[in-house]
């Protein structure tokens, strides 16, 4: 009985030894492969900075266009003040045909600067919908650089092992010669 209890005890043991060794291999291998997620984490964070970046200057860029576009229509709103004062001062003075050519011109500035304004807001747009391609754009790249880099370090890896194996098949080579 003592013996069949020794001889149980050892199978135990070495059952508990081979689970440890399992266990300890596992945790090795979540190691690493935490180790692999915070350096992919770290990558993303650089490309999400980079990416930041570009969006606050796309977005200084747009705030920019806005002011532009606002000071333009306080201009046209300057302008069609001036112009109502001066149809008034030409209605006082009673000069008519002055008038109307007055009118014409200032109608005529004021609808350059609402084309101004037309064509800055569709500068705008294009601006923003340019910057929402590059981002996309910059990400695709981003990943298509990560696999890049991976086939280029596993053909590397291939060519080191090709040329170990061509040298010793050259040293193989020449000592049979030299036999």
């Amino acid at each position: 009985m003592q013996m069949a209890q020794v001889s149980t005890g050892t199978r135990d043991s070495r059952f508990l030894r081979e689970e440890i060794h399992q266990l300890e291999e596992q945790l090795g291998q979540r190691e690493r492969e935490l180790k692999d997620t915070r350096k992919e984490l770290e990558k993303e964070k650089q490309v999400n900075e980079k990416l930041a970046l570009r969006n606050e200057e796309t977005d200084n860029e747009n705030s920019k266009l806005r002011r532009e576009n606002e000071q333009l229509r306080q201009d046209v709103i300057d302008c069609q003040r001036q112009i109502d004062s001066q149809r008034e001062s030409l209605m006082s003075r009673g000069e008519g045909q002055d008038y109307k050519t007055v009118i014409s011109k200032k109608n005529m500035e004021l609808v350059q600067y609402l084309n101004e304004i037309q064509s800055l807001t569709e500068a705008n747009e294009r601006l923003e919908s340019q910057n929402e391609e590059m981002t996309k754009h910059m990400e695709e790249s981003v990943h298509e650089m990560e696999k890049m880099t991976d086939e280029y370090s596993k053909m590397k890896l291939m060519v080191q092992h090709t040329d170990s194996a061509m040298d010793q098949l050259r040293k193989e080579k020449e000592q049979y010669r030299l036999q």
